[in-house]
């Protein structure tokens, strides 16, 4: 390590100044900045107790915190939308524990991005050295490995450097083209993407559901309580697990209320469902 440099390791994201994280966190990622990570701790929604245990690396040249990562001791695999069962199976069936392990990644989501956070000219150089520092880590507390899910494409040459095997997946992703109207993004589909999708929406019509966009000035915890009620009952519906819990929702106007959209059905004047967007 570089006399310039000091690793210190934190189990709190309060142990950091939201500027001092968030400068780091340059390119704006919601789901790695200091508000999220923070409301995900104070809701305990990532916890000992949910088998998500924090703990943050920190680089510091002399007292300025210039590289940071946010890793989770995991006792299990769920909640990562990476799956990796077949390694812990081949673990158990040698006779060796493969919990817990080590992981880099935003909770709870699948959207890529940066994961080393740090930002300027010497950038690459931290990076670098936290990422080996991590590694230390790892082996001096014998986990089983150290997982980075759904990084960005610009890191994977400082960890095919580091010795990590790369698994690729495939996401979907929805681009806005300088789209006119809603007409003119069905025209560019095929008729019968564009049929079905036609459809759909005259069906909500003749059953006079109304749809709204809730932003920053119409957001509160009522509307979020009721976000969190579609939240568990579809996780009932689909034999899922709530890794969210209600104070994490009620809580979202008062950490994230500017990066958030509330998507809402109404029939009646009613709200019957909802969906929770972030904006980054």
């Amino acid at each position: 390590m570089s006399l310039e440099t000091r690793l210190e390791i934190f189990s709190n994201i309060s142990d950091f100044t939201s500027s001092e994280w968030d400068y780091c966190n340059r390119e704006g990622n919601i789901f790695l900045s200091y508000n999220f990570l923070y409301l995900l701790e104070k809701t305990r929604c990532v916890s000992e107790d949910t088998g998500w245990i924090p703990i943050y690396f920190a680089l510091f040249n002399k007292k300025k915190l210039v590289a940071c990562t946010p890793c989770y001791i995991k006792t299990h695999s769920q909640g990562e939308y990476v799956f990796d069962h077949a390694w812990a199976n081949a673990y158990k069936s040698i006779g060796i524990n493969y919990y817990p392990k080590l992981l880099i990644a935003s909770p709870f989501t699948p959207v890529s991005g940066m994961r080393i956070l740090s930002y300027g000219v010497k950038a690459d150089i931290y990076k670098d050295i936290i990422i080996k520092e991590i590694k230390k880590f790892c082996e001096k507390n014998k986990y089983s490995g150290l997982h980075i899910n759904f990084f960005d494409k610009r890191e994977i040459q400082l960890f095919k450097e580091n010795g990590f095997l790369i698994r690729v997946g495939e996401q979907f992703h929805f681009n806005n083209h300088n789209y006119t109207s809603f007409n003119h993004f069905l025209s560019t589909l095929s008729y019968k993407k564009r049929k079905n999708i036609i459809k759909e929406r005259d069906s909500l019509l003749k059953q006079n559901i109304k749809i709204e966009i809730l932003d920053k000035n119409n957001i509160d915890q009522k509307v979020c309580t009721l976000m969190y009620q579609f939240y568990i009952n579809t996780i009932q519906k689909k034999w899922s697990y709530d890794y969210l819990n209600r104070e994490f929702f009620i809580n979202l106007p008062k950490l994230l209320k500017g990066n958030i959209i509330i998507i809402v059905a109404k029939k009646n004047n009613a709200i019957i469902a909802a969906s929770l967007n972030f904006i980054s």
